[in-house]
């Protein structure tokens, strides 16, 4: 199995020190959603990744497309 490329989300929580369940806390999410769009085994909702957005600047196309290279 390849281990799957790092998703621009798990860069930016890697740069800020961001724990996967404050993202849960705040978006009213479970751990396991965020854990799932960190490992890129899915991706938000678009209402979630617009969350996302203002929360960590990354855009909704960046949070929605493929893995940071």
């Amino acid at each position: 199995m390849t281990q799957k490329s790092e998703t621009k989300l798990r860069a930016w929580m890697t740069r800020t020190g961001t724990i996967g369940s404050t993202i849960a806390r705040k978006l009213g999410v479970s751990n396991a959603a965020v854990y799932k769009w960190v490992n890129g085994e899915s991706r938000p909702t678009y209402d979630h990744a617009l969350a996302l957005e203002k929360l960590t600047g990354l855009t909704v196309r960046e949070l929605m497309n493929a893995p940071s290279k």
